[in-house]
């Protein structure tokens, strides 16, 4: 059933909020004050999750996201331009502490804009999958278990995406193999951490054995100061360290 529904607010997942018949409707791809077209499908009565499939009026800070991952990543505040981002950040926290704590007020001081709003993240937790003999890194979709390959990330410090991309390089070389449920060995993910000019790549799966020669052609890799192996091969933990 399609329905026109104007969104009021924001969800803490970024998405708009609007209501139908006093149903609180969750809608993805949707920001506060837009009017859009979507599917309404059989409700609890409680809560109602959809998707957008037309906006009909736009938020006039809506923006054109600079990723082209962003639609199936979970960067949806690319949509908003940077100060409007900071007003709903402000407005979810009020909330949050309201909610949550009770408390009511003006004490929260104003947020320290960043002055790079791409290329600030230092840390990764990328999870790797082998297709066709070849590892790829990428991220999950939201709410799912389906990895979309992304070369590169535009809010990750291009020191640590550029190091992401050698160690990749050299998995492959080495024909490093992805995560085998059976065997419990191959690689799961790697951890990339980088700040001031130092990065640490750790990887992490099952007990295998590298050569030290990959061993050596990471540690070599510029900036790169340390190197590390992380166990953790069981695959039903949600959690990426071991």
């Amino acid at each position: 059933m399609k329905k026109t529904i104007k969104t009021v607010k924001m969800g803490i997942n970024g998405e708009g909020i609007g209501y139908l018949d006093r149903v609180p409707v969750f809608i993805k791809g949707a920001l506060p004050l837009e009017s859009v077209e979507c599917d309404i499908p059989y409700t609890n009565g409680r809560y109602i999750k959809t998707k957008a499939d037309k906006i009909i009026e736009k938020n006039p800070n809506r923006v054109e996201p600079e990723c082209k991952y962003q639609e199936d990543c979970n960067c949806i505040l690319m949509s908003l331009n940077y100060k409007t981002q900071l007003e709903y950040k402000k407005q979810l926290l009020n909330e949050a502490l309201f909610k949550y704590a009770g408390i009511r007020g003006r004490i929260i001081e104003p947020f320290i804009e960043n002055p790079n709003v791409l290329y600030y993240r230092n840390q990764c937790k990328l999870p790797i999958r082998e297709e066709k003999g070849k590892l790829f890194s990428g991220l999950f979709m939201p709410e799912s278990n389906q990895l979309i390959k992304i070369n590169r990330c535009i809010i990750h410090d291009k020191q640590m995406e550029d190091v992401k991309k050698q160690v990749m390089f050299i998995l492959n070389k080495y024909k490093v193999r992805g995560f085998d449920r059976r065997s419990k060995l191959g690689i799961r993910y790697i951890v990339i951490r980088t700040i001031l000019n130092k990065t640490q790549v750790s990887l992490v799966g099952g007990k295998d054995s590298y050569s030290q020669e990959l061993i050596d052609e990471i540690s070599n890799i510029e900036s790169v100061v340390s190197v590390y192996q992380n166990i953790n091969d069981d695959y039903k933990s949600i959690e990426i360290l071991g």
